[in-house]
């Protein structure tokens, strides 16, 4: 018995991420969070502390400003009314086993239950995880054999994988590998065509080959919705090739793209999506599957033995089958002046736009949590069609929030037509591991881009007004009967630190614009300093508001002190259809009396 008691202790002891020292072969536990407590003290302030493991003191206190960004943006964007909270980093102490504590303490807070909710997530982000990725006691590390719960780890940025590639996109562990992209690169061939590749590593060949369509479905969505001069593109995946064991690279070829570098923005990013990383955890190898000597380049394999390619146009991938011909026909109709829109949350150009209203969950009991959507503008039995996708949109979403939650199930199990003609969605979380990653999640899944896709395939047509006629894609309000929408948005690079952009935005009142400025300022400059760590000190200002002759508003912004561009603009380009933005948006709504 005793024997097995010391097993079960070592298991616990290197359940945590393990990775391997280049120089000396052995095995090293990376940084992570091992505890997070914050609680409200009074009703402006909320103190909290987390204790990290496996950090340098001094180089967690050279990070108290980014830890203290980070907190921050991601508080501000918990709800309109913690937009002006702030956190401050104001301990570091070392503990008596060599682990870290970090004291914090939140000012300014309006609304205490979604501001301890987001907190409460704030060590599960990309951010937060590249910044704790720097105050490891080892660097350089190469990922080994090992499980782990998921909390802190860092997806990117100073982890090598095992062929030495950084692996800082599309990573996901399960049963002990961590499958993860460590390349990706993708070019224009021509005016029409992109073509690109990345490599796999610790992945199964076979299931990945199993997940051809997803993958090119994935990429497909994720192009469309970069640029409405690509909402006709389409991704082919046409070759798994077998590098070594466990290594795979995948070939694709997009075709009808109308916007270049959007589409290369947008393609470079897919694999970081969720949807993406949801296929990749259903292809990673097993523990039992040998990592040594074989996980080097095997410079006598031929490869040519192992690509899996299709070699006639039947076999290819073709996802275009996959949406509905009417979508197509809408698209015929869409407005393609309006510059680089996203095309979310909306399919139909003659008719009303398919939106959320109100979104409600909450737990239950320790394990259930039970939710419902308000949709407006939408087709019931459209709607119900669409049990089976909503259902699998939630679930995988709810199983990415936590490793706690990678057996949760969501049931979509009524749907209602009320009185004003919208209609309740309800679901039911069972299974449930971890409560608040849990709920953070499902308030989100409505703005994804896999959701967005559905309830375009809902809305109902009618002769309803919408504003200036064209197809409103991103940050609408409803408000009294007008739609406040942006119609179009531009941003480009002027120099090395800094980009401008400009919004054009119907039935909106200028003098309530106006009166947002500071709001619009504090959304657009926390989404960008969550966009790369490159970027975490811009800031943004809009200067701006000019009423045009048809009546709508231009708004003008420029961003300074920006350090990668591309995650910048991406991130700016989605901001009008994040939450906040939309919160402030509708404010600025005409009322249906006015103009």
């Amino acid at each position: 018995m005793s024997s097995y008691c010391l097993a079960f202790v070592a298991i616990i002891a290197v359940i945590g991420t393990i990775v391997v020292d280049d120089a000396s072969g052995t095995f090293i536990a990376t940084a992570s969070v091992s505890s997070h407590t914050c609680s409200s003290k009074d009703s402006k302030t909320i103190t909290g502390s987390l204790i990290l493991s496996n950090v340098v003191l001094a180089l967690l206190a050279a990070h108290k400003s980014s830890i203290a960004s980070c907190f921050t943006s991601q508080l501000r964007l918990s709800s309109s009314l913690n937009i002006k909270a702030a956190v401050q980093v104001h301990g570091y102490e070392q503990l008596a086993n060599g682990d870290c504590r970090v004291s914090y303490t939140c000012s300014g807070i309006g609304h205490h239950p979604s501001a301890l909710t987001c907190l409460k997530a704030v060590p599960s982000t990309s951010v937060f995880k590249t910044t704790l990725g720097k105050c490891s006691h080892s660097s350089g590390t190469k990922v080994g054999v090992g499980g782990g719960l998921g909390i802190g780890l860092l997806g990117g940025g100073l982890l090598k994988g095992i062929v030495g590639g950084i692996l800082n996109v599309g990573s996901s562990l399960t049963r002990g590998l961590l499958a993860a992209v460590t390349s990706h690169t993708c070019s224009s061939k021509d005016s029409k065509t992109i073509t690109g590749s990345f490599i796999i590593i610790d992945v199964d060949l076979p299931l990945l080959i199993a997940q051809k369509d997803s993958i090119a479905l994935c990429f497909t969505n994720q192009l469309r919705l970069s640029s409405s001069l690509n909402i006709k593109a389409i991704v082919q995946v046409h070759g798994f090739e077998r590098i070594t064991s466990g290594h795979c690279r995948v070939s694709y070829t997009c075709s009808g793209v109308g916007h270049h570098p959007s589409a290369l923005t947008c393609l470079k990013a897919a694999p970081n999506t969720d949807e993406f990383k949801n296929t990749l955890r259903q292809c990673s190898r097993s523990v039992d599957e040998k990592v040594g000597a074989s996980s080097e380049l095997d410079e006598s394999v031929d490869v040519n033995d192992h690509i899996y390619e299709s070699t006639n146009g039947d076999a290819q991938t073709d996802v275009s089958g996959q949406f509905d011909d009417d979508d197509d026909q809408d698209i015929d109709e869409v407005d393609l002046t309006v510059d680089d829109s996203l095309n979310l949350d909306s399919s139909s150009t003659d008719g009303s736009v398919a939106a959320v209203t109100s979104h409600k969950c909450s737990s239950t009991d320790s394990k259930t949590i039970t939710g419902s959507l308000i949709i407006c503008n939408a087709d019931k039995i459209a709607l119900t069609s669409q049990k089976d996708s909503i259902t699998s949109c939630f679930t995988n979403q709810l199983r990415l929030s936590s490793s706690l939650n990678v057996k949760a199930i969501v049931e979509v199990h009524g749907f209602e037509q009320l009185d004003n003609g919208d209609c309740r969605v309800s679901y039911k979380c069972s299974g449930v591991g971890h409560r608040p990653s849990a709920l953070t999640c499902l308030k989100a899944s409505p703005i994804t881009n896999v959701f967005r896709t559905i309830l375009g395939k809902c809305s109902r047509s009618s002769g309803g007004k919408i504003g200036v006629g064209g197809l409103l894609n991103v940050g609408s309000s409803l408000i009294d009967g007008l739609i406040a929408a942006v119609t179009s948005h531009k941003c480009s690079s002027t120099d090395s630190k800094t980009v401008t952009g400009s919004l054009i935005i119907c039935n909106a009142d200028k003098i309530a614009l106006t009166a947002e400025k500071n709001s619009f300022e504090s959304c657009f400059t926390s989404q960008l300093r969550l966009s790369s760590s490159l970027n975490t000190k811009a800031t943004t200002q809009v200067h701006g508001f000019e009423q045009l002759a048809n009546g709508d508003c231009r708004v003008s912004y420029s961003c300074s002190g920006v350090g990668h561009h591309p995650s910048a603009l991406t991130c700016l380009k989605a901001t009008p259809n994040t939450n906040a933005f939309k919160t402030i948006l509708g404010k600025c709504s005409h009322s249906k009396g006015g103009h």
